[in-house]
């Protein structure tokens, strides 16, 4: 009996290292789905919109070493829906319909591969080569003008460039502590997202469990504006 709880003890208090390791040639899939409600005033009318986005990311290992991963990234499928009152629209990448501004640009997109380079701690390093995504729009949407399509390219750009990218990419890899950890430890990490606004991101990390190879962490986030954070313009609307 003795001997059992000290072994109980033992493994309880064990600490564990929490870390991507990753091997080349690993191919795995990132998918993401978040729904949002917004209640707006215009006019006097009050309105509820919701908004579902889904994203299917691939990435595969390139090459390995001991404190970062180059990995080669392209986006599999993406789905926009918003539903307002009775109307709802559809936007799908894989679907694209004909001279359709939104859905031809999310189309633009799929099956392009960038670069990332990735810490073992979650933290985007580096990305490149990602104007491949916004290259050869015009030709998807010959019906509009140069000034419509650099408009265009320019969305694109606010979405899936370099630090839009990297900040959205790090919600979900950035979630590792910096020293050993056992189980019921907690740990904070401070991010933010850069979209069309800028929102600071708090996050409150608990390891749960360990079994075998897999850990899991529990997340409690706070996510707000930055106090100094100007509004911005959408479409003539300011935000």
């Amino acid at each position: 009996s003795l001997l059992g709880l000290f072994i109980s003890f033992h493994v309880l208090g064990q600490k564990t290292d929490l870390e991507l390791k990753l091997k080349p040639q690993q191919v795995f899939h990132q998918k993401l789905s978040n729904q949002s409600t917004i209640t707006q005033t215009a006019m006097g009318t009050e309105m509820e919109i919701i908004m579902t986005n889904m994203a299917d990311t691939e990435f595969r290992v390139i090459e390995a070493n001991d404190d970062a991963f180059l990995l080669q990234v392209s986006y599999v499928d993406m789905l926009t829906e918003m539903e307002a009152a009775t109307q709802k629209m559809s936007y799908k990448a894989s679907e694209p319909k004909d001279d359709d501004p939104v859905s031809q640009m999310m189309a633009n997109v799929i099956g392009k591969t960038f670069e990332m380079v990735l810490s073992k701690d979650g933290r985007v390093m580096g990305i490149r080569n990602t104007s491949v995504l916004w290259d050869g729009l015009g030709d998807r949407l010959p019906s509009l003008s140069e000034e419509q399509i650099a408009a265009l390219t320019e969305e694109l750009k606010k979405q899936y460039g370099l630090e839009a990218f990297a900040s959205n990419m790090q919600l979900v890899t950035q979630i590792y502590p910096k020293e050993s950890v056992e189980i019921g430890d907690k740990w904070t990490i401070e991010t933010q997202m850069v979209n069309m606004v800028t929102l600071n991101s708090k996050r409150e990390l608990t390891l749960e469990s360990v079994e075998g190879n897999v850990a899991k962490i529990k997340s409690v986030t706070s996510i707000s504006t930055p106090q100094d954070s100007p509004s911005v313009m959408q479409q003539g609307i300011e935000m």
